[in-house]
């Protein structure tokens, strides 16, 4: 038979209006956060964990896993704007996470909405990583999901500045928070 415990968790839901087109919004937000391949970064894991906790260390606090374009889904529903969902996080905070609290394999990677509004403005959403996993009581993970709500902050600062910035995003991501 089976059995089943439940929890209420309180999550707390950002928005972050950004200046700027929704395209160059995007380029800089993915300048800000660079791409990788979580699989790959896992791999290396599995055959030298020291090396690849290393090699991790040294990478942007904050990457993007992939994302979708999910515009088609609101222009189904009546909604005609842009929006692109990321999955976004940090293989070295993931690898630490689950080390210590397996569970919190479930909300890695976690998820940010760019979406552009009627009027043109562009926001950003997503639930903060240390609301989504504070239930679980696990002081490690608690310390790093307060990691990387610090971390997507410091990216969509970033981007903040980026788009009111004539240059070029050229070495965005380089910077470290």
């Amino acid at each position: 038979m089976a059995s089943f415990t439940e929890r209420v968790a309180f999550i707390e839901h950002v928005t972050c209006e950004v200046e700027g087109s929704f395209d160059r919004v995007r380029e800089c937000f993915e300048a800000a956060a660079p791409r990788i391949d979580p699989v790959e970064a896992f791999r290396s894991a599995q055959r030298d964990f020291d090396q690849a906790m290393q090699e991790l260390a040294n990478q942007p606090p904050l990457a993007i896993f992939s994302s979708y374009d999910r515009s088609a889904v609101l222009a189904v529903a009546g909604q005609a704007r842009r929006c692109i969902q990321y999955e976004m996080g940090s293989p070295l905070a993931t690898l630490w996470m689950v080390r210590r609290h397996l569970p919190a394999l479930l909300y890695a990677p976690f998820r940010v909405q760019l979406l552009e509004s009627r009027e043109g403005r562009v926001t950003f959403e997503y639930d903060k990583p240390s609301s989504v996993l504070r239930h679980f009581q696990n002081r490690v993970t608690r310390e790093i999901a307060r990691e990387l709500d610090a971390a997507l902050a410091g990216v969509l600062r970033k981007v903040s500045f980026a788009t009111r910035n004539p240059k070029p995003v050229v070495g965005l991501s380089s910077e470290r928070q």
